[in-house]
């Protein structure tokens, strides 16, 4: 992996814990880092889309980010982001033929 030295994204990286056992919210992040949460979110997407870097989040129970380590992670993260997806699909499609 070759991010920035001394960078932003390498600092919120170095904070995210490796595995969902204990993830960091993004308010964590901010306060820590003092980067403003809009920041920590395109950090963390770039993490992802520019790095490979699996990161992701759990919005239930123990809420926040991490760096997923195997496969029965990533299927617990991917699970409710597949059902969302598809909930927005519906919305999209609906408002957009919705008679004015």
């Amino acid at each position: 992996m070759n991010l920035p030295v001394n960078s932003n994204l390498e600092r919120i990286y170095n904070l995210l814990p490796h595995g969902m056992e204990r993830p960091i919210t993004a308010k964590e992040l901010e306060k820590i880092t003092g980067i403003s949460m809009r920041d920590v979110y395109s950090i963390i997407n770039t993490l992802i889309m520019k790095y490979d870097i699996p990161v992701a989040g759990v919005r239930s129970g123990n809420q926040g980010y991490f760096i997923v380590t195997n496969e029965d992670e990533r299927q617990l993260v991917l699970k409710p982001l597949m059902s969302h997806t598809a909930k927005m699909e519906q919305h999209i499609k609906k408002l957009a033929n919705i008679p004015l």
